[in-house]
């Protein structure tokens, strides 16, 4: 029993005594706070004493006594009563006290009184002379009792235990405390002992739960039992409903609740399965938030969920709604048109169910592929093509599914097959394609042949052979089709059909899909042989002679076809229509037939045919020709005479015709081969510089058959001064705005007449230019036509290179792509061709000029020439408002020289010519025709030795056409030269000429010419007259141009020079020239080559002209 005692301090005191009295529980933890004031909580407790009297008194000894009364009562024999002395300590029970008092202390509270009385006395007296009484009050009562019990609403399930609450109080005492206990499994926490007052009573809060009592909750515990304290707490709960999409509740199924928070000590719980109504909960979740994961079951599929996501605060119920449906299937079945299964295709399923996945896996071997677990609703099937297929059924399909049915979609495709075509060339006319031992085939395909593939509904398709002989028909389907190949004289001459044809052929997946053609074509086998004993046939130690060409002409004589003889001297030639045919062997230089040169022959499809008797050939006559350096001059070749290399002669023919020969070898040898028997001339042709010292000039040779052995002796001699008139290094001006050519004919100090001289021939042409740079200020086509045939060999490098350099040059300039360059190669007719049609790509141009073939041919047919470049331009269209420009570069030689039909054609009306002539070919029939086509349309020629200048003369002709204003043309003669006045002409301009005699030191012509925008020329005639003095120190005086230029400027150009040589006619270096008495006065001619006489080196007459 726990007692209360609370002092009451009552002294009764009559002197200054001092009281010491201290009252404590046996704990110690409560002290009096005030000597006469104490708080004792147990029903035990401590009293300790020291009565120290007033001075001068003693206490009288066992006079103290210690008396305790119930309150209220003073009697005697209701005091429990102890003797004590002065000091002293003792440890008291109430419950002992009580029953010494025959009281009980089963009420809740009594209230005893505690009095110590004390007497003293005086010291030495015997009497007590004061007396003390000291009281403190005591309360005793029970200790009152809390219970709590924790009640959990909406969760019956629930555990009510572990939950904790403090009690804290009493209140406003110093003696408070707090007290903590949990709630057992019934829910009941009890705190006992409590000293009755006002107490707090507080619930430690759990997360996820909400309290329904305001905390803290204050209540007055009295003694003994109190009333019961309820806690009530709400639960977070989760609800979750499970039904299908018709309303109907769902059982047994079962959810995932995770928290998001994984680093909280929640981690994810199970709920227990749906109930029959479909719902099942979940309490006591902590806040947070978390989401919710149905776990899937077989053949069911979730639809809907109105919540996946939650988040709980303290006692707080969430619901979720779950719709599921039951799921379906869908069999896709694929197959051929055949109604074979076809595995390894996809589909795309696009549709109601958000989680499908698309495309499929491929089909199986069945033909099909199994998509389960599918909402129910519509979908979209799209098969993914596979190459090689087309479909029979649609491509896209549609189905509805049902929950839980299987759906069935049926596809159908055609395969894509390749129909092979072999067209074979049946040698042997068997009808099939023979092979060897080890099955490979014998006999060649055939290209380039054309077959129609016809099939069901219409079908048609084409197909042509490759070089194989192999033609592919592809995308075809299976079924029946019927093959026919094109044969026609004017498709396949010469062929039969080995075969059947048409053929039909049934296409499937399971066949190889081939179709065999075999045709036969006729063949023509012509010979040729080595006739070595010369009779005109082929005997058993004769060969056959390969690279020997042959003719294939028409009726009509027209050359169709060409062929070549192999190594065993044998020419093939296939696919002839059907006819008759006469066959010419092309003759060989160095070689002579022995044999007709052409063979009639008739011939019908698929034929073969030997030509008999075989052509044969023998070997043709050669001479040699040897050029020397005669350095003594004596007509003959001494031991320590070299050869002269770098010369080349004229041979005239025994029929009339002339050619040139090679350029003589280091040891100044050239062969001449491939001769017929008869007689030839050889005549050198000259050097600048150099005199023949061996006679006779012209070297006459006669050949025999195969005769191999002749030989011509030529010797020179170098004499520098010692030459006809030469030509200029450049043969024209170069200005940026207009091209000046002088050209002056030769003369022969031989051949001048003594009475009336010697004619030279004048000819001056200007011609409007541009620079290259300015390409393209005027849009320009232009085909430059090169010379390929043999003559011009030698010289083929600078014309392929000269084309490069001006096809660069415009690749460069012409930022507009304004100027359109042709290539044409021509010599006769089955040697000229366009190279490149007009265009703008420079790199083609210059890429093609390095290909040209030269030295083909047997002619230089300038009419087919001609022709070449007009189709060029025809090829590439015309277009109106451009410049057309025809550039020709050859060496004008006669040989081989076939004239144009016409050059005032009217074809060639719209176009400028120019040409370039390389070498000394002046005096040719060709240069003359060049010349004349060039001035009769606006151009003109450029002669030239120094091959490097051509690149600059193909720029110039190029760029040729800016109008230049206010031509003046001046053209001094010098005083050896008289102008034949009657041959200076007005040509377009306004001729003056000064008054000056033969005995005048110069003669001055000037044109007015005024504007000009195209090619201008003028030819006359001055005689050269030796007699007339010869001043080789008379200042030399220009002749020039003036002009007016495109920006306004005047400017003047000086004409190209040349020098006049005179050299004595050969055999007269030792004799004396007569002079006529009075020509004596005048130092003439006659005393110059008087003078070179002396010299026996001739004498050299220099004077710019």
């Amino acid at each position: 029993m726990s007692c209360m005692i609370i002092p009451i301090i009552a002294a009764q005191e009559k002197t200054a005594w001092i009281w010491s009295v201290n009252a404590s529980d046996i704990s110690g933890q409560n002290k009096d706070y005030d000597p006469q004031h104490v708080y004792i909580v147990t029903d035990k407790f401590n009293l300790s004493w020291d009565i120290i009297p007033s001075p001068g008194e003693n206490l009288i000894d066992k006079a103290t006594m210690l008396k305790i009364y119930p309150k209220g009562s003073d009697k005697p024999e209701d005091a429990y009563t102890e003797q004590i002395g002065q000091k002293g300590y003792k440890y008291i029970s109430l419950e002992n006290v009580a029953k010494d008092l025959s009281q009980s202390l089963t009420e809740n509270e009594r209230t005893y009184e505690i009095k110590i009385n004390a007497t003293a006395q005086k010291n030495g007296s015997m009497q007590a002379n004061e007396w003390h009484i000291h009281i403190i009050q005591i309360d005793v009562k029970k200790p009152g009792t809390i219970e709590i019990k924790k009640e959990i609403r909406d969760w019956k399930d629930a555990d009510p235990s572990g939950w904790k609450f403090t009690v804290e109080g009493p209140k406003d005492t110093l003696i408070s405390k707090k007290y903590e206990k949990f709630t057992d499994k019934s829910g009941i926490a009890i705190f006992e002992g409590l000293r009755p007052g006002s107490y707090s009573i507080t619930e430690s809060p759990r997360d996820g739960w909400s309290q329904i009592s305001t905390m803290p909750k204050e209540v007055i515990v009295a003694p003994g039992p109190n009333r019961q304290q309820v806690f009530i707490n709400i639960p977070n709960t989760l609800k979750i409903i499970k039904r299908d999409p018709e309303g109907h509740p769902l059982s047994g199924w079962v959810f995932n609740v995770e928290r998001k928070n994984r680093n909280s000590d929640f981690g994810s719980v199970t709920t227990v399965p749906t109930d029959n109504s479909g719902t099942t909960y979940y309490h006591g979740f902590p806040s947070g938030e978390y989401e919710i994961k149905e776990v899937p079951q077989e053949g069911w599929r979730l639809k809907s969920i109105n919540r996946s996501q939650i988040r709980f605060e303290s006692g707080k119920t969430e619901t979720v709604e779950v719709i599921n449906t039951k799921t379906g299937t869908l069999r896709i079945i694929k197959k051929d048109s055949e109604g074979q299964p076809l595995d390894g295709w996809r589909f795309s399923i696009s549709g109601q169910d958000p989680d499908l996945v698309s495309p499929t896996n491929p089909t199986n071997e069945k033909g099909e592929v199994i998509v389960t677990n599918l909402l129910p609703g519509k979908y979209i099937i799209t098969e993914e093509m596979n190459d090689g297929w087309i479909n029979v059924t649609p491509e896209t399909q549609e189905v509805t599914l049902k929950p839980g049915i299987t759906s069935e979609v049926n596809f159908i495709n055609a395969p894509l097959i390749d129909l092979t075509i072999i067209k074979f060339e049946d040698k042997n006319g068997n009808g099939r394609r023979d092979a060897d031992a080890s099955g490979s085939p014998t006999e060649p395909g055939l290209p380039d042949w054309h077959f129609t593939v016809q099939g069901a509904g219409g079908l048609s398709r084409e197909a042509i052979t490759d070089n194989n002989g192999i033609a592919v028909v592809r995308g075809l389907t299976p079924g029946k089709y019927v093959v026919t190949e094109t044969i026609s004289e004017a498709s396949k001459s010469g062929w039969i059909c080995t075969t059947q044809n048409p053929q039909t052929v049934q296409l499937s997946r399971r066949s190889d899909n081939v179709v065999s053609f075999g045709n036969k074509v006729n063949v023509i086998v012509v010979p040729k042989f080595n006739d070595l004993n010369f009779n005109g046939k082929f005997d058993g130690n004769e060969r056959g002679l390969p690279n020997w060409e042959f003719n294939i002409a028409d009726k009509n004589g027209q050359v169709i076809r060409s062929a070549k003889t192999n190594v065993s001297g044998l020419a093939t030639v296939k696919g002839l229509v059907p006819g008759e045919y006469q066959i010419t062997e092309v003759p060989q230089d160095g070689w002579i037939n022995t044999t007709p040169l052409s063979r009639k022959i008739s011939i019908r499809a698929g034929e073969d045919i030997l030509v008999s008797p075989p052509f044969g050939n023998i070997n043709s006559s050669r001479f040699e020709i040897i050029k020397f350096n005669d350095t003594n001059l004596n007509g003959g070749r001494d031991s320590n005479e070299s050869g002269l290399p770098g010369w080349n002669f004229t041979v005239r023919r025994p029929d009339g015709s002339v050619f040139n020969t090679e350029l003589t070898n280091s040891d100044g040898s050239t062969f001449v081969d491939g001769l017929l028997p008869g007689n030839y001339t050889v005549t050198e042709n000259q050097h600048e510089g150099w005199l023949l010292t061996t006679q006779p000039a012209i070297a006459t040779i006669t050949l025999g058959i195969g005769d191999r052995k002749q030989k011509a002796l030529f010797g020179n001699y170098y004499c520098e001064p010692c030459h006809r008139i030469r030509e200029p290094k450049y043969p024209y001006n170069k200005d940026s705005e207009l091209v000046v050519i002088k050209d002056v004919g030769n003369i022969s100090a031989e051949r001048i007449d003594p009475d009336n001289g010697y004619v030279v021939d004048y000819n001056i042409t200007l011609c409007p230019s541009r620079s290259i740079k300015d390409i393209a200020a005027i849009p320009t086509d232009i085909v430059i036509a090169v010379d390929n045939s043999p003559s011009i060999n030698k010289l083929s490098q600078s014309a392929i290179e000269g084309v490069q350099k001006l096809a660069r040059d415009i690749g460069a300039y012409d930022e507009k792509k304004v100027t359109r360059v042709g290539l044409v190669s021509w010599s006769d007719r089955n040697n000229s061709r366009t190279e490149v049609d007009l265009i703008n790509d420079s790199g083609s141009i210059i890429n093609t000029a390095s290909k040209i073939e030269f030295a083909n041919g047997t002619q230089t047919n300038y009419q087919i020439g001609l022709d070449t470049v007009l189709n060029a331009f025809k090829n590439a269209s015309i277009v109106s408002g451009r410049e057309k420009k025809i550039v020709i570069i050859t060496d004008a030689s006669d040989n081989g020289y076939q004239k144009p039909a016409n050059i005032m054609d009217a074809r060639y009306s719209d176009y400028t010519f120019f040409a370039i002539v390389v070498g000394d070919n002046k005096t040719t029939d060709a240069y003359k025709m060049l010349d004349s086509l060039t001035r009769e349309h606006n151009g003109y020629v450029i002669s030239m030795k120094d091959l490097s200048e051509l690149e600059g003369a193909l720029v110039k002709m190029a760029t040729s056409g800016s109008p230049v204003k206010n031509v003046q043309l001046v053209e001094v003669l010098p005083n050896y030269l008289v102008l034949q006045n009657d041959s200076a002409r007005d040509d377009q301009g306004k001729v003056r000429l000064n008054s000056d005699s033969k005995d005048w030191t110069t003669t001055t012509i000037v044109w007015d010419i005024g504007d000009l925008s195209t090619c201008w020329s003028t030819s006359f005639n001055a005689t050269f007259c030796w007699k007339l003095p010869a001043d080789v120190n008379q200042p030399r005086r220009a002749s020039y141009v003036n002009y007016t230029d495109e920006k306004g400027v005047s400017r003047s150009i000086l004409l190209p020079e040349h020098e006049i040589n005179i050299v004595p006619t050969l055999g007269q270096g030792t004799q004396e020239v007569p002079v006529k008495a009075e020509e004596k006065k005048q130092p003439g001619f006659e005393a110059l080559f008087a003078l070179a006489g002396l010299f026996g080196a001739g004498y050299h007459l220099r004077r710019k002209i």
